[in-house]
This record gives C-alpha cells, sequence and structure tokens, in this order.
C-alpha cells in the first residue's frame, strides 16, 4: 500500500516541482524555475510555507500547490497558486488543497482558478470579490480630464513615504513598471506587469492601484502605456462597478476569490502571482 503525505515543498524538491508543474500547467521548466527562486527571495512568514505544500507518494511527488504569501499593510495574504495532481492521484488533491489554506490568520486568495478547480474553491468557502474585468484600448487615449500620468523614475521612488517605497521597490525587482498618478484624490503609484494577450497583443496588466481611479484617469493613463508600445490596460473591475467612459467591463472574467478576514479592494494584487510571475 502507498505512503501518502501532504508536507511543506522543501529545497530539495525544487526541481521535482518545476518538472511537475511543466508537465501539468506549462509554459516551461525555465519558467518554472525563475518563479520558484522569485519565491526564495522573499522573507518567510512565520508560520506560513515558503513554497506552498506537495503531494508526496512513496517519496515521488505526484501534487504541487504553490502558496505565496506575504505581509501586505500589516495584513497576511497567501495567494494559492499553479495547483497541480497527477491523474492518478486525483483523489488525493482536495487533501492537498484542505492543508493549505488550515493555518489560521491569513486572508486566502485564489486569483486564477481553472473552471475544473473553481467549485473546489467554493465548496473551501471562497467567494468572489471583483466583478470582472475592466479593460482599456488605444481609443481611451483621446479622452480629456484633469488627471496626469507619468512614469515612476528613481527620484520619484525616492520621495515616497518609506513603507511605499519598500513596496515599490519589490515589485519593480519583481519585474513590475511603475506609474504615478495624479488625480483630484491627490498622488497613486499604479503597477503593472506586461501580459500578452493570445500571446501576441501586450497589455498593461495593473496589480496595484485603485481600479476605479485608473478607470476615470482612463485617457492619461492610456496615453502614458501607449507611449511604451502597450495598447490595452486590463484592470479589475470592482463589484457592481458602472465602467467610466472609455473603460470596457467583461463581467465574470478574470474573477477573484478570497476567504478568511477583509480582502484585498479591487486593483491590489501586490506580493501576488500576478505581480511575480511572467504569465
Amino acid at each position: 500500500m502507498s505512503e501518502v503525505h501532504v508536507r511543506e515543498i522543501a529545497d530539495t524538491d525544487i526541481a521535482e516541482v518545476c518538472a511537475l508543474l511543466a508537465e501539468g500547467l506549462r509554459p516551461s521548466n525555465e519558467f518554472w524555475r525563475n518563479a520558484v527562486h522569485m519565491l526564495s527571495r522573499r522573507p518567510v512568514v512565520e508560520g506560513y510555507a515558503r513554497y506552498g505544500f506537495c503531494l508526496d507518494v512513496d517519496g515521488r511527488l505526484e501534487g504541487v500547490l504553490l502558496l505565496l504569501t506575504a505581509r501586505v499593510d500589516g495584513i497576511i495574504r497567501s495567494n494559492l497558486s499553479s495547483w497541480y495532481v497527477r491523474e492518478p492521484h486525483r483523489k488525493f488533491a482536495s487533501f492537498l488543497y484542505q492543508r493549505t489554506i488550515r493555518t489560521k490568520g491569513s486572508v486566502y486568495l485564489n486569483l486564477s482558478p481553472s473552471p475544473a478547480a473553481l467549485p473546489i474553491a467554493k465548496a473551501f468557502g471562497f467567494k468572489p470579490y471583483t466583478g470582472g474585468m475592466l479593460l482599456l484600448d488605444a481609443r481611451s487615449a483621446l479622452k480629456m480630464g484633469d488627471a496626469s500620468v507619468r512614469p515612476l523614475t528613481q527620484d520619484l521612488v525616492g520621495g515616497l513615504d518609506v513603507a511605499t517605497r519598500g513596496m515599490v521597490e519589490a515589485h519593480l525587482g519583481y519585474g513590475c513598471t511603475g506609474l504615478l498618478l495624479h488625480d483630484a484624490a491627490g498622488p497613486m503609484v499604479a503597477l503593472y506587469r506586461i501580459r500578452r494577450l493570445k500571446r501576441l497583443i501586450p497589455a498593461a496588466r495593473f496589480v496595484a492601484g485603485d481600479s476605479a481611479r485608473l478607470a476615470k484617469a482612463s485617457g492619461a493613463l492610456m496615453r502614458a502605456v501607449l507611449r511604451r508600445g502597450l495598447p490595452l490596460c486590463i484592470i479589475d473591475a470592482p463589484v457592481d462597478y458602472p465602467p467610466a467612459p472609455g473603460a470596457f467591463l467583461f463581467p465574470g472574467r478574470e474573477m477573484r476569490y478570497a476567504k478568511g478576514g477583509t480582502p484585498p479592494g479591487p486593483g491590489d494584487l501586490r506580493e501576488t502571482e500576478l505581480a511575480l510571475f511572467d504569465f
């Protein structure tokens, strides 16, 4: 009879973890090596796994679920990411999921559940906290308004308060790009990663910045990203949000789910897979 264990991923498991993720989720072993290396550089939150958990069957890894945990604004966030279990052992997949969310005190996030995984996430108590996806295209650049958006240069980063500066520098290190928005509410840092739609069209996928303010400033925002050769912006939509002129709402697309505590505001994807990994 096989010995089946759910345990934390150890440093010695990394090569096997990356091969398993490449087998089940794509895109490549190199992608996962870079992703897991990124996790290895982040500080560990006491009581939480550095990388996540694995399904060990007779000493061989047959399943994995990454867990990206960080303290953001004093709140612990744990992002479940990249879940894969080989077919012969999928009857144990829910045990892997259950172990991953067992530690109390964190807000757990599931940001990109597959159609097959979504019913399991809901069964474990995850609920949606966004309303879909907002899309801005080049036509938004024609919209005028009072907001201004400019690149977040090193000089501007140096003028931020200590906490914000540390967050921004960490995310620039992950591969994000920064902008500074000024509107009627004052200055706001916005961060995005470049994502390719249909593997061809580059878009600015925002991972930090209030969604409503970003959408309202769609003209200035779109002009800023067009100067970087990006014809699209993707922003998480708040629940029941009436899109501002120039923003196209896709209800139900790219829904985000949370369990335990208060979820982050829509658009706040700091320290998650979408900020760290080059999907």
